[in-house]
């Protein structure tokens, strides 16, 4: 059976999600938010500046300046950081991160989650790490949000965690965590706004540094 890759319950799909790590996976839209002005663009890391980009969502508008449409699409670094960008300067239309971020036609947008889970999601992140896991993941951009669903997710190895806005929103998300969970013999965990998804059963050492980490 595939490994599911995301917590985050979504329409059409028949497949477990329980986060929506938007590593490489395009996800439907539910976006929004209007640009937000550009903070000084940190540099992509050598070796992520070439990976190339796929958007998660685009739009099209008449432009009276030109007979063609003028199309943007969104797009999302390595980093997490979201841009939406003007197509007319990308040829072909699978820009790279280092391109992205370079590009005059791309405008930085706003976070897509709260700012509670961001600094949820930063303090775990560096927890993590300093036990010496590999971890992906971070806010989910607002292509990834799904009615009900967590704000971002994080993944460490055989274990998906997801940060909802509120422990009353990952208490109603539960059942259906729970249900999804089921179908490949996964077992989630919950404390207040985190729910985390053992795909297998971890040791636990590994267990007790995750739980330490994301259940503060």
């Amino acid at each position: 059976m595939p490994r599911p890759r995301s917590l985050a319950v979504r329409p059409r799909s028949g497949l477990v999600a329980v986060l929506v790590v938007s590593v490489s996976i395009p996800l439907a839209s539910s976006c929004g938010g209007a640009a937000q002005p550009a903070s000084p663009r940190a540099s992509v890391p050598t070796g992520a500046a070439t990976q190339k980009l796929e958007a998660y969502g685009c739009s099209a508008e008449a432009s009276t300046a030109s007979p063609h449409e003028v199309r943007h699409c969104e797009f999302e670094l390595p980093d997490g950081r979201r841009f939406n960008c003007n197509m007319t300067s990308f040829q072909p239309s699978t820009p790279t991160a280092g391109e992205v971020e370079a590009s005059k036609s791309c405008v930085a947008l706003g976070p897509a989650a709260s700012a509670s889970v961001i600094k949820a999601i930063a303090e775990a992140q560096a927890c993590l790490t300093s036990r010496g896991l590999e971890v992906k993941g971070g806010p989910v951009p607002p292509a990834g949000h799904a009615p009900g669903g967590p704000e971002g997710e994080l993944i460490i190895g055989d274990a998906l965690i997801a940060f909802y806005p509120s422990p009353r929103s990952a208490k109603q998300a539960e059942p259906e965590v729970l249900r999804n969970a089921g179908a490949f013999g996964g077992k989630p965990e919950r404390r207040g706004a985190v729910t985390v998804l053992w795909i297998r059963p971890p040791p636990n050492d590994l267990r007790a540094k995750v739980l330490a980490c994301v259940f503060t």
